[in-house]
């Protein structure tokens, strides 16, 4: 990315960025991305976790950004005391956390004496005002800018805490879409192959899933279904969904891997059936690799997508509507899915630029 107006002038700032660990996740992807842009316009940057968990570290040492794990963090207490100790030494002009337990972290540091310009990013759509809810935002006074991912946890902030509107400033996800692009060719089969990614819990709605998918084998619709992503404590209880539901060889959970661009060239259709999301990245992605898409109507999936042109949006609590959903694809000939296709990817290039991302982010640390 070419260095942009926004590039810091004379004085090269410390900005330290603080999550939890660099396991596979969407805001994990977003915040190591966003280090190695900053570090690209000049700025010294230090990634911050203290969990070893180093799935993104590869990223972050091919772009030279430095990664620093805080030691003895396990508990809550030692987590805050280290992380403040930590920052304290690096003495940063600007602090950006990931997150909500790095957001609160964070926070309790700056109120401890961190003497830096404190950026909270909200990843996710807050669907309840629980105790720990009200703590969080709480603590946010301390912030001085808090940056929701999507509109629908904007509008949650300003309906519930209306004291942080003048914090609140949103930005999107950006997604490279020179590395999520689609194949040179892509050959369709009579089965329709489906691909999911995410947590394997239960927002993700996967449980109504399978049992949409079963509905659809037994209409006579030809599916396979390949879903990547972590393991939840209550695994086993989709396997026992799948064998009840006959389809433990056609729906294949996968642990997360490196080349997921790949897993999205080889699929024909992306499905994303959350119960809720903040802006997801995966949607984003599957769109840029040229996947028609069908997904929940929920947050701010519906601004992301365009149902009829590039996909389809459903109820994510009504399962017949979900089947109806994939039936219609299933009937869809090649020539249909390829304009679908086609259509996202033309409306990933409009809408996933690194550049309004980055210079969002340098707006308020400037």
């Amino acid at each position: 990315m070419a260095v942009g107006s926004n590039c810091p002038q004379n004085i090269m700032k410390k900005i330290v960025l603080l999550i939890d660990s660099l396991t596979q996740g969407g805001a994990q992807r977003q915040i190591v991305g966003l280090a190695s842009f900053l570090k690209e316009r000049g700025y010294s940057v230090i990634v911050l976790t203290y969990h070893d968990i180093p799935f993104y570290a590869p990223f972050l040492d091919e772009h030279r950004v430095e990664h620093r794990i805080v030691p003895n963090a396990n508990s809550p207490l030692k987590r805050i005391w280290n992380v403040r100790k930590a920052l304290k030494q690096v003495q940063p002009d600007v602090v950006i956390s990931y997150l909500d337990v790095p957001n609160m972290v964070a926070c309790m540091a700056k109120m401890m004496g961190v003497k830096a310009k404190l950026i909270v990013s909200e990843r996710n759509t807050t669907q309840h005002v629980t105790r720990n809810v009200r703590l969080k935002f709480f603590l946010y006074r301390w912030a001085d800018h808090v940056v929701p991912n999507s509109m629908s946890q904007t509008k949650f902030i300003e309906k519930n805490f209306p004291s942080l509107s003048r914090k609140v400033t949103t930005i999107s996800n950006f997604v490279d879409v020179q590395s999520f692009s689609p194949a040179e060719y892509h050959t369709y089969s009579n089965t329709l192959r489906v691909i999911g990614v995410g947590r394997i819990e239960p927002q993700k709605n996967i449980l109504r899933f399978i049992e949409s998918v079963a509905s659809a084998r037994n209409q006579g619709l030809d599916v396979s279904i390949d879903w990547f992503g972590r393991k939840s404590k209550d695994f086993g209880t989709y396997m026992e969904a799948l064998v009840k539901n006959g389809l433990e060889n056609l729906f294949c959970f996968h642990e997360p891997v490196n080349n997921l661009v790949e897993k999205y060239r080889e699929a024909d259709l992306f499905c994303l059936p959350s119960l809720y999301e903040g802006y997801p990245n995966v949607l984003c992605e599957a769109m840029a690799c040229g996947l028609p898409v069908m997904c929940s109507n929920v947050c701010d999936n519906a601004t992301i997508m365009r149902d009829g042109v590039n996909g389809f949006l459903f109820n994510p609590t009504d399962s017949t509507e979900i089947t109806n959903v994939l039936m219609k694809f299933g009937k869809m000939s090649n020539e249909d899915m390829k304009k679908m296709a086609t259509s996202s990817r033309q409306i990933a290039e409009l809408r996933f630029c690194d550049d309004f991302f980055i210079d969002n982010y340098i707006t308020l640390i400037e």
